[in-house]
């Protein structure tokens, strides 16, 4: 498996089935800027599998408390891939900093990629939800359960802290 983070570098994941590094850096010079990652996986039986997803490179200004944890806005990549024989699908995202991190800076990044569910009506903040007609509309029975939006699932039962943050 390699990637390319957008960088103009492709770097070797893995290798026989073997993680080839245990982490990475990507230097990212310039701000407020989109990325388009490119992932190649190549099977034991020669087949090859190429996907996409896009990161945008960005600071918000606004988040200056050194107690404040920073939170980047929902972003989407629109897929463009020309597939006859697919959908075109949407990733949404969103990151969380960690305590104190209030300058905004990946220091240990955590990835969870939420898989691709057609008709998923699930945010990934419950607000994000309420400023999403179709959102809305999809979940008209708020008020007989508790909407579960994809923050709210993150427990990693730590029962000191919750590891979202």
């Amino acid at each position: 498996m390699t990637a390319d983070f957008g960088d103009g570098v492709t770097k070797t994941l893995m290798q026989n089935q073997q993680w080839m590094q245990n982490t990475i850096t990507i230097n990212y010079p310039t701000v407020n800027e989109n990325k388009l990652l490119k992932f190649n996986i190549t099977y034991t039986d020669g087949s090859t599998l190429t996907t996409y997803a896009g990161i945008g490179i960005g600071s918000d200004a606004s988040v200056n408390s050194l107690t404040a944890r920073g939170t980047s806005g929902l972003m989407r990549h629109n897929s463009t891939i020309d597939d006859s024989n697919g959908a075109i699908g949407q990733l949404e995202y969103r990151i969380f900093y960690g305590d104190q991190n209030s300058n905004n800076v990946l220091k240990k990044p955590f990835i969870i990629v939420d898989g691709f569910d057609p008709g998923d009506i699930r945010r990934i903040l419950e607000d994000d939800c309420a400023t999403d007609p179709n959102c809305i509309k999809a979940n008209k029975d708020w008020g007989t359960k508790t909407y579960e939006s994809v923050s709210f699932l993150m427990k990693y039962n730590n029962q000191d802290k919750d590891l979202k943050a």
